[in-house]
C-alpha cells in the first residue's frame, strides 16, 4: 500500500512539473516583443535632457583616428549639439542605447529565445526588414530583463563571428545609461591602405589591391562616457544660439 501512494506521488510530481514546463514553454513563445521594446523606452521616457562628455578611441586597421572627445547635449525631441575637435557622426536621438536609435517605423520585430549574459537573462529580439534564413542585414538585440535595457547588439544571433556593440551601464539618479560602448567590428573586407599627403601624393594615396579585396577587418571601438547631467533644464535658446 505504501508502495502504491508513493508511485502516485512520484507520478503525480513529475505530471506537475511537466504541466509547469510546458506552461513556462507556452508563456515564453507568445512573449510580445513591442511590450518589450516599450519597457526598454520607458527607462528614458522621464529624462527630458542631458549632456554628457564621451572619449572615443578607435582601433581599425588603416583607419588613423586620433583619440577623440566630444560633449554632448540633447533635449527632447530632437535638439542635438555635438562639440568636438574635428568631425563626428552621432544618431539625431543621442548617445543612449534607445529603441528609436536602432528601429524605424518600417523595422520588423520578433522574439527568437532567452539567454544569459553576464548572468542576466536576456530576451533576443531579431529586428530587421525581412526574417528569412537568408536575410544579412537583420540585427539582434539582447535585452537585460532585470533592467530592461538594451546590453547587447550583434549581427547574428550567436554574436560569434559576427560584428557587435556591447554596452555597460550605471545608475545615475534612478536612470540606466551608459558606462561604456564597445563595438567590435567583423567584416569579410577590409579597409583601402591609406598613406598621408605628400609631395608625390598632395591629396594622399589609398591603395585598393588585395588588402581591401581578400583581408578580413577586424577592429574596435571604445567609448567611455562622464559628467553625466540630467534634467539639468536646457533652454531651447541654448541651440538655437549655438553654431
Amino acid at each position: 500500500m505504501y508502495l502504491r501512494k508513493s508511485f502516485r506521488w512520484n507520478l503525480q510530481c513529475r505530471l506537475l512539473i511537466l504541466l509547469l514546463l510546458l506552461t513556462i514553454q507556452i508563456l515564453a513563445e507568445n512573449i510580445d516583443p513591442e511590450i518589450v521594446i516599450a519597457k526598454v523606452q520607458a527607462n528614458y521616457d522621464l529624462i527630458e535632457d542631458y549632456s554628457v562628455t564621451a572619449r572615443v578611441k578607435v582601433d581599425i586597421p588603416n583607419l588613423r583616428m586620433p583619440r577623440k572627445k566630444i560633449k554632448f547635449y540633447y533635449k527632447k525631441p530632437d535638439k542635438l549639439i555635438t562639440k568636438t575637435n574635428g568631425f563626428a557622426i552621432v544618431p539625431k536621438s543621442g548617445m543612449f542605447p534607445v529603441p528609436t536609435t536602432f528601429l524605424s517605423d518600417s523595422t520588423e520585430v520578433k522574439w527568437t529565445r532567452e539567454d544569459t549574459l553576464n548572468n542576466s537573462k536576456c530576451y533576443i529580439l531579431e529586428c530587421g526588414y525581412s526574417f528569412d534564413k537568408d536575410t544579412l542585414s537583420n540585427f539582434f538585440l539582447w535585452i537585460n530583463t532585470s533592467r530592461w535595457t538594451i546590453d547587447k547588439i550583434t549581427t547574428n544571433e550567436s554574436g560569434i563571428k559576427g560584428s557587435s556593440m556591447i554596452f555597460s551601464y550605471v545608475n545615475l539618479d534612478g536612470f540606466w545609461i551608459p558606462e561604456a560602448t564597445d563595438l567590435y567590428i567583423n567584416f569579410k573586407k577590409g579597409l583601402p591602405d591609406a598613406s598621408r599627403p605628400s609631395i608625390k601624393y598632395p591629396f594622399g594615396f589609398m591603395s585598393f589591391g588585395k588588402q581591401f579585396e581578400e583581408d578580413k577587418l577586424h577592429g574596435e571601438v571604445k567609448i567611455m562616457f562622464s559628467d553625466y547631467k540630467i534634467n539639468s533644464g536646457l533652454k531651447d535658446s541654448f541651440f538655437n544660439n549655438q553654431k
